[in-house]
């Protein structure tokens, strides 16, 4: 992860287990949906350094 991306997108594309810790080295990230991707377990702190992060969406999920 680079840091540069303004937008991530997997609606309902299976992805079992944990959002990783180095979500939060997307520094720029501005909109995130995980949405229906089956996640589970807790949310990283490290997302709280998504500063410009305006829109999250872990909806129907695990």
């Amino acid at each position: 992860m680079d840091g540069h991306h303004h937008r991530m997108s997997t609606p309902g594309v299976p992805s079992q287990g944990n959002l990783p810790y180095s979500i939060g080295n997307l520094r720029s990230l501005r909109s995130l949906s995980l949405y229906h991707t089956i996640m589970n377990g807790t949310i990283p702190r490290s997302l709280g350094k998504l500063s410009e992060l305006k829109w999250l969406d872990l909806s129907l999920n695990a």
